[in-house]
């Protein structure tokens, strides 16, 4: 092997190095991508659509990519989504991107989770909760 056959594959090293280091980055922060399918992301363009307008109860996670309780959280929240598909909607917003959305809602701490359903907020929670806290809310309105 020659320098530049060297150079080739320490390069080509670096590269697998780093797309390792960005999907485990992704996974463990519950960064975009990592909800899972049956979550929706959703903006101030298409909330009153997919949440008010929605025939099912929707649960909306109010989150922001640099908030700990709200990564802590996103794999329960996914979890959720999973297991009441077909009963209730999960939706995340993310507040950093739909600020007037999070204003409309006076959203002042991370997470906020608020459940609606016809278009009417039932119940709003702050702060991380258990898996089990959150199912207990969401069976109050999924019927």
């Amino acid at each position: 092997m020659n320098k530049r056959d060297n150079i080739i594959l320490a390069c080509a090293a670096l590269f697998v190095v780093g797309a390792a280091v960005v999907l485990l980055r992704v996974t463990l922060s519950g960064e975009a991508g990592s909800a899972g399918p049956l979550i929706e992301h959703v903006s101030g363009y298409n909330f009153d659509d997919t949440v008010l307008k929605s025939e099912l109860p929707v649960l909306v996670d109010f989150w922001a990519e640099w908030c700990p309780p709200c990564r802590k959280l996103t794999p329960i929240i996914t979890d959720i989504a999973s297991e009441t598909e077909g009963m209730v909607k999960v939706v995340k917003v993310n507040v950093d991107e739909a600020r007037p959305l999070a204003e409309r809602y006076n959203i002042r701490v991370l997470p906020t989770l608020i459940i609606f359903k016809y278009g009417t907020e039932m119940e709003r929670t702050v702060g991380f909760l258990p898996r089990d806290s959150i199912l207990a809310l969401l069976k109050k309105y999924a019927s």
